[in-house]
């Protein structure tokens, strides 16, 4: 539950400034998620570790005042032990959120309490301040309604054909119990309910309307012929449902065509107007790894002859934003061919950065930490 100071005006403030330079951590580690369910596969998922997200959100929110503390409690009316994160600013403004970790019979075995600790600790610090430390997976538990007793197990009837009644639900079903039992229409069949569809959208009025016949033309929306992605992109349900409407007005394979150039695009937009992330371009077009540290890299950019004043506006003066910045740009740059990873090394456990690229052949030699 969240909780707060009778006024958070400057903490706002001050926390919107350093959102717009948090990145997400590096997700690193990989959990997976036994069901122990008949026909119920593993599940596995990339997820940041504590100590990385620490690091990022220290130091940004360092920056703009902002203290993190993280404290615990045992609640023992409840029997449980809670965890409360507070973002605290140096105007005396502070916001809390409570989050439970564990009973508190969970005490007397510290390992399992521990590791409790540890994962209450990132969700509740990186929801607080808004970065993402996981994949994003679907929930199989809460997903399968229950049956009604006594209710239709028949929806509606479209063109003669007989649909399944609607289920109540959070609109995610298991892939193995949405496969069993599902009607799915013949390919001519499957065209011509959605041409049909697609012709009763362009005629609502209303939002009312329009949810009255979502609600109506769900059923025989799902028995349309199966629509499958080579791969999926970004937006993946709203690429499918493009992709699945799409013979209607243009030759197959269009929308994802062009939703492509449109990102590649914008990625292009966002790198040119970044000199940070346009450098590291232009340093790793004619090699295929570059390693040192960020000190390296902003050495190696006055070595190129870049702080003249027209080509130096925007460029971090200190190697500690040198590093922010890369690491806001690192997504963009990836998509373009260009890993970049961050690292300890060394017995002093210095921060080094290594960008390779991924388009090149590892014949290509080395960079040493200057551009040359």
């Amino acid at each position: 539950m969240p909780r707060s100071s009778e006024t958070v005006a400057a903490l706002a403030s001050a926390l919107a400034k350093a959102q717009a330079e948090l990145v997400n951590p590096e997700k690193s580690l990989t959990a997976t998620i036994r069901n122990g369910r008949p026909g119920d596969g593993e599940r596995s998922f990339r997820y940041a570790p504590l100590s990385s997200g620490l690091d990022i959100v220290r130091k940004t929110l360092g920056q703009h005042e902002i203290a993190t503390l993280q404290t615990t409690a045992i609640d023992q009316s409840a029997g449980m032990v809670h965890l409360t994160t507070t973002l605290a600013h140096a105007s005396g403004e502070w916001i809390a959120s409570d989050w439970p970790v564990c009973p508190v019979a969970e005490t007397a075995n510290p390992q399992r309490m521990g590791a409790a600790l540890t994962y209450a600790r990132r969700y509740a610090l990186f929801t607080l301040v808004g970065i993402a430390g996981e994949d994003d997976l679907d929930a199989p538990d809460i997903c399968m309604p229950a049956p009604v007793t006594g209710a239709s197990t028949t929806g509606p009837s479209i063109d003669g054909l007989q649909f399944p009644a609607p289920t109540r639900g959070n609109g995610r079903i298991r892939d193995a119990a949405k496969a069993a039992g599902r009607t799915v229409l013949l390919t001519d069949e499957s065209a011509a309910l959605r041409d049909r569809l697609l012709s009763e959208i362009s005629e609502l009025a209303s939002q009312d309307s329009a949810a009255t016949w979502a609600g109506d033309t769900l059923p025989a929306k799902n028995t349309l012929s199966h629509v499958q992605l080579e791969r999926s992109p970004r937006m993946a349900d709203f690429a499918l449902w493009a992709t699945a409407c799409e013979t209607a007005f243009w030759p197959p394979g269009t929308f994802l065509r062009v939703y492509d150039a449109n990102r590649r695009s914008a990625v292009e937009d966002v790198i040119e107007a970044d000199p940070v992330a346009a450098f590291v371009r232009e340093i790793m077009a004619v090699r295929s790894t570059w390693a040192g540290r960020s000190s390296d890299l902003l050495a190696a950019h006055i070595a190129a002859g870049e702080d003249v004043p027209e080509r130096a506006a925007g460029w971090p003066r200190n190697p500690r934003a040198l590093a922010g910045r890369l690491r806001r740009c690192q997504t963009f740059l990836r998509t373009v061919g260009i890993d970049i990873a961050f690292s300890r090394e060394g017995r002093m456990g210095s921060r080094m950065i290594r960008m390779t690229s991924l388009t090149k052949s590892a014949s290509t030699s080395e960079g040493n930490g200057r551009h040359t």
